[in-house]
């Protein structure tokens, strides 16, 4: 099958119809996507209340759609630009992959393409947000900014570290303020495991919309750490961090 990937750099400006159209695609990615065919009708209520509290497409920065050759969607990922005690902030937000598409990339090629290039300069010296319940979404995220700290001449660090045995490392004070800086912009009413950075009740005032975690992940700590600490009965996801920061910085403030 031919996927075509269709990148949207000012979703305030389609027309109405089509933001309707993603709209109910995006519902139906994201019921599947963490349903996996248990309760579905129950997540689709659900994230249909989710999407209706979002209400606009244009409050995201960027889109990147994957599509069929319909034009039905099979993936999807979308992002926010802030800024976080004066500093730039990339928040990848809602992304989803229809679990018979998982594994062959498309999120985490969908996640590159919404951090483009002229993107990057913007956010150096910042960071980039996300949150999942997938953990090859966390092994994708590591990959891909290892990839542009060595590219671009960067440090970045992903939080939360998972060690060898499966466990979260410390995470830094000033990290943890930048995470439940970021919660207020995904979900006011989630919370923060500040240890872990396990981000729990996840809109869970719109109702169930987790119904199982069935993921891939083919690293054994990382699988083990998503295993013991997060559940779709306490709409857990795991929060991340990652901190841009250009290394001749770091070496003069040595």
């Amino acid at each position: 099958m031919n996927f075509n990937t269709r990148i949207i750099d000012n979703p305030s400006a389609l027309p109405a119809a089509e933001k309707a159209r993603l709209m109910d695609q995006f519902i139906h990615v994201c019921a599947k996507a963490s349903s996996f065919g248990v309760n579905e009708q129950e997540s689709i209520t659900n994230w249909t209340h989710v999407w209706h509290a979002i209400a606009d497409l244009g409050i995201y920065a960027k889109i990147v759609c994957v599509e069929d050759e319909q034009r039905n969607v099979i993936g999807f990922a979308t992002a926010k630009h802030l800024e976080i005690n004066g500093k730039p902030v990339f928040m990848g937000q809602l992304s989803y992959t229809l679990p018979e598409y998982q594994g062959q990339k498309l999120t985490g090629n969908a996640l590159q393409q919404l951090l483009g290039p002229e993107d990057i300069p913007k956010f150096i010296g910042g960071y980039i947000v996300a949150a999942t319940p997938n953990p090859a979404v966390y092994e994708g995220v590591n990959k891909m900014t290892g990839a542009l700290a060595q590219h671009y001449n960067l440090n970045s660090t992903v939080y939360p570290q998972i060690d060898a045995s499966g466990q979260a490392l410390t995470i830094p004070a000033h990290i943890v303020a930048v995470a439940e800086r970021a919660i207020t912009v995904m979900d006011a009413e989630a919370s923060l495991d500040r240890e872990n950075f396990i981000l729990g009740n996840l809109f869970q005032h719109h109702g169930k919309v987790y119904s199982s975690y069935n993921f891939k992940c083919k690293t054994e700590h990382v699988r083990k750490f998503f295993e013991e600490n997060i559940s779709p009965e306490r709409h857990d996801v795991v929060m991340m961090v990652v901190s841009l920061e250009e290394k001749q910085t770091l070496q003069a403030a040595a």
